[in-house]
């Protein structure tokens, strides 16, 4: 099964960062789905997230968080997760694997 082509792009880091993940100072790792380009996870270089996130292996060799949805800081994170989605504008720009 070598001729077999790579799977499409799952997650897409440094594309179209919103504002408030860059006054953070994180990247934003997103998940491209069927109809929607959603926020997955933010990473930081040196790996100190705000509270209410928890690490996850999103990416390799950078550490990335998501929502810790058993506090109340990660629910709110969760929701603002939830509403920030890449612009249909910007998906000419998902050649980054």
């Amino acid at each position: 099964m070598d001729n077999v082509p790579p799977p499409p792009p799952a997650l897409v880091v440094r594309v179209a960062t919103p504002d408030w993940i860059v006054q953070l100072g994180g990247q934003p790792a997103w998940r491209v789905g069927p109809t929607k380009t959603r926020l997955k996870a933010i990473c930081w270089d040196d790996g100190a997230a705000p509270k209410g996130l928890k690490p996850a292996p999103v990416l390799p060799n950078l550490p990335c968080f998501i929502p810790d949805v058993t506090t109340a800081e990660g629910q709110a994170w969760l929701q603002k997760f939830n509403v920030t989605v890449l612009q249909e504008d910007r998906l000419p720009e998902l050649a980054v694997r």
